[in-house]
């Protein structure tokens, strides 16, 4: 991470971070069938792999230790793979959700030493969760996507 941080001769500060994240799994989901508590056939198996990546940088600047302004971004990436061992008719479903800049804008102001008030302006995101990506109907998946509006299609 990178950071930068200016105290300036008048108490006022001027800081920078940035940086990125990135994380990968590769993971094999079994699902078996129930019988009186003790574990069945093998109904499915499957191979999923993940990748996200975020860059995000921050800027602050801190006047007369009374005032924060903040001013963030972040671009985020999502991508999910997803292979049916168990069932050859499923093609591999490899997907990736869209590129998203997150912006977020910050006051802050320090009423005592214990006590401030913040308001803060943001975007969100959220990868869904894998088991809203895919759901089993059968020996088929279907895929449902996260809408701006908030719905699934």
């Amino acid at each position: 991470m990178f950071t930068f941080n200016k105290e300036m001769e008048n108490g006022n500060n001027f800081n920078v971070k940035a940086g990125m994240e990135a994380q990968s799994g590769r993971f094999n989901i079994k699902v078996f069938g129930n019988q009186k508590g003790n574990t069945d056939t093998l109904q499915t198996n499957d191979n999923v792999n993940t990748t996200t990546y975020s860059l995000f940088s921050n800027f602050s600047f801190t006047m007369r230790k009374k005032w924060n302004y903040t001013a963030s971004l972040s671009y985020n990436k999502s991508r999910l793979g997803f292979k049916r061992l168990s069932d050859e008719t499923v093609p591999d479903q490899p997907f990736s959700f869209s590129n998203e800049l997150v912006p977020r804008l910050g006051i802050l102001r320090w009423i005592g030493s214990d006590l401030n008030v913040t308001a803060l302006v943001s975007r969100v995101f959220r990868r869904p969760p894998l088991q809203n990506c895919f759901l089993q109907q059968g020996s088929s998946i279907q895929i449902f996507r996260l809408k701006k509006d908030g719905t699934m299609s």
